[in-house]
């Protein structure tokens, strides 16, 4: 009685490890198009730029497609200081002037394939922190709203 056992498991065993070696699904996100960024400037950026006197300036930059543009710009101190601000941006290839609307201040950018602005020194180098990594804005990309009627 106990022979039949031994072919039965070699049996068993044979079709586990054959039915292993079938291929696997293949995950989702390969089979997602390619991100394309938009063809404008206009729209939400968020990052952290340089400060002087604190730790540092958390920003968000609204560009519109007229060459308007606010800047919310929130200070980390002991407390925080939140200041918004109109700007005016002119955009030449892929360099980006900010000019704010009621001082003479000016930021220099340089666009990463429309996903991102580094920011540019006065000499037109990026502007890097102490770890070596640019001063940059990511874009945010909204998701298309559909309205029902």
């Amino acid at each position: 009685m106990k022979k039949w056992w031994i072919p039965f498991l070699l049996l068993v065993f044979c079709a586990c490890s054959e039915s292993s070696h079938e291929e696997q699904p293949q995950p989702v996100f390969s089979k997602l198009p390619a991100l394309e960024a938009p063809k404008t400037l206009a729209g939400t950026y968020v990052g952290r730029l340089p400060c002087g006197d604190c730790e540092g300036v958390q920003v968000k930059l609204i560009l519109d497609s007229l060459g308007g543009a606010q800047v919310e710009e929130t200070e980390m101190r002991d407390s925080t200081i939140t200041q918004v601000s109109a700007a005016s941006y002119k955009d030449s290839l892929e360099w980006i002037r900010l000019q704010f609307a009621n001082s003479p201040r000016v930021l220099s950018f340089k666009s990463k394939k429309g996903f991102s602005m580094v920011l540019l020194d006065f000499t037109g180098q990026e502007y890097v922190d102490e770890s070596g990594e640019p001063y940059q804005l990511i874009r945010i990309l909204n998701k298309p709203v559909t309205v029902l009627k």
